[in-house]
């Protein structure tokens, strides 16, 4: 169960605001050049979206106001991560301007309920008894996280706004990769990929800013923004096309998603891939996503892996054997004394404790369970039967749950079958092994077209056996088409 840590402190890993809105802008630069619009029309299709939503995004229609939630994915939420620093994006007629990052504790309090609007899931209910933004990035729709961050930002700020961007901070471990190691002189830290998390986190914990009751996100982390913006303005044009790829690719893994309540822009951002909805669809759908309910760092070293064997029966009913096991691939690590609680020793990366949720089809039906059907929660949400549980591991450890469920469709055994399953990753989720088999109940079929190749076609007796190994960093579709023989 969820252990209640209300004080948590200066915000941790904001992501910077003034850094997601230059790469936007340096990637529409390009669009704006015109050498990109000179390739196949499809590309040139594609572009144009980007296009249009920066049009719209930068006011040239009407003044926007776009909410930035810098979501925390080594604290990793169901919609997310914990929301621990916001921004604000003015724009009109083409000119962008970013109000200054704000921690949010400095708006965000907590105290007490505003309302009963937005109820907080039970996982959360030791830490408060209602919503906030710090807290508002639980359900699996990003489009309805962004509406409770929206509400909540508006009454505490009496600020409306008309569209919301969430990045985690993902985004700056991808620049630092494109442009290079950070020299903080001031701190005696030099900044790299691979070694942000570990000593940006601690410094943002323990370090010199919060000693002097200063609050890092314009400390550390804005002396480290401001050279990465420096390198960024440093770029020609030719050089900042590349961008455009980064900025997709972030996309695709669900480390940016935005929303936007004028429906016709949304309309543009989901045929982007950028909403972070749920994805309806009549076939096999799986999601995984993690909630961690610890307060520390430990979300990146938890590494799954998602055993999906699907067995179709001979009146086209289909169960599934569901496996996850879960790894916490690190030891104790990073001890540190939080200068707000001399008292007590904490550890950057400790213990896991998250609740996992699963959703499903709406009419799947759970029929058992490694840790019994009764530790499991079933819900109904975004049309979709939503499973949870409550995982602890301790370092170096590992758990593991298993689940048998039947599935709601009915598969026809014509001339040609198609078996067809959708599995949609959590956003700013982290990646995950998948291993897949399918087992038809005949060898009346064999395989004509897939969408992925199979490590492994068999024949054991009269079952028709196939497998696939992945990796799911973005959504996966795996599609199976079979003719008779």
């Amino acid at each position: 169960m969820p252990s209640t840590n209300k004080n948590r402190g200066i915000p941790r890993l904001p992501v910077v605001l003034a850094i997601s809105c230059l790469i936007f802008c340096a990637f529409v630069a390009s669009i704006k050049v015109g050498s990109y619009l000179q390739s196949v029309d499809q590309k040139s299709k594609d572009l144009s979206k980007y296009q249009q939503l920066y049009k719209i995004m930068a006011g040239y229609n009407t003044p926007q106001k776009s909410l930035l939630l810098l979501a925390n994915n080594a604290e990793i939420r169901t919609g997310g991560g914990f929301i621990g620093t916001v921004g604000l994006i003015s724009s009109n007629k083409g000119k962008i301007v970013p109000d200054k990052l704000i921690g949010i504790y400095a708006i965000d309090t907590g105290d007490g309920c505003l309302n009963k609007v937005y109820q907080p899931p039970t996982y959360l209910l030791g830490i408060g008894p209602c919503t906030s933004i710090r807290d508002s990035s639980n359900s699996l729709s990003f489009p309805d996280n962004a509406k409770e961050a929206m509400y909540y930002y508006q009454q505490y700020t009496s600020v409306p706004v008309n569209n919301v961007v969430q990045f985690t901070p993902e985004v700056i471990v991808a620049l630092l990769d494109k442009l290079g190691p950070v020299n903080l002189k001031d701190y005696n830290i030099t900044v790299t990929k691979d070694n942000f998390r570990d000593n940006v986190q601690l410094e943002v914990e323990t370090g010199r800013d919060k000693v002097l009751g200063k609050d890092p996100k314009s400390g550390i982390l804005g002396e480290l923004s401001n050279q990465l913006i420096t390198r960024l303005l440093s770029k020609n044009i030719i050089e900042l096309k590349s961008y455009s790829t980064l900025f997709q690719q972030l996309i695709d893994q669900k480390q940016i998603v935005i929303y936007s309540s004028n429906t016709q822009v949304e309309d543009i951002i989901k045929s982007i891939g950028a909403a972070g909805e749920v994805k309806q669809t009549d076939d096999n759908y799986f999601m995984m996503a993690d909630a961690n309910i610890a307060a520390n760092k430990s979300s990146p070293y938890i590494k799954n892996s998602v055993v999906m064997n699907q067995f179709v029966e001979t009146d086209g009913s289909s169960t599934i054997d569901l496996k996850i096991i879960s790894r916490h691939t690190s030891g104790y690590r990073i001890s540190y004394i939080d200068p707000n609680i001399p008292t007590e020793k904490r550890w950057l990366i400790g213990d896991d404790h998250s609740y996992v949720s699963m959703a499903l089809p709406k009419d799947a039906k759970l029929l058992n369970s490694s840790i019994g059907i009764g530790n499991i929660s079933q819900h109904q949400e975004l049309d979709k039967l939503v499973l949870g549980y409550y995982r602890n591991i301790t370092p170096l450890s590992e758990s593991t749950v298993t689940l048998r469920y039947k599935l709601p469709t009915k598969y026809l055994f014509g001339d040609k079958l198609a078996i067809n399953t959708f599995i949609q990753k959590q956003i700013g989720g982290w990646p995950y092994d998948l291993s897949y088999t399918l087992t038809l109940p005949n060898g009346g079929y064999q395989l004509d077209a897939s969408n992925v190749t199979p490590l492994d076609r068999q024949i054991l007796g009269k079952d028709t056996i196939l497998s696939y190994n992945g990796n799911v960093n973005s959504d996966q579709v795996l599609s199976f088409i079979y003719a008779k023989k």
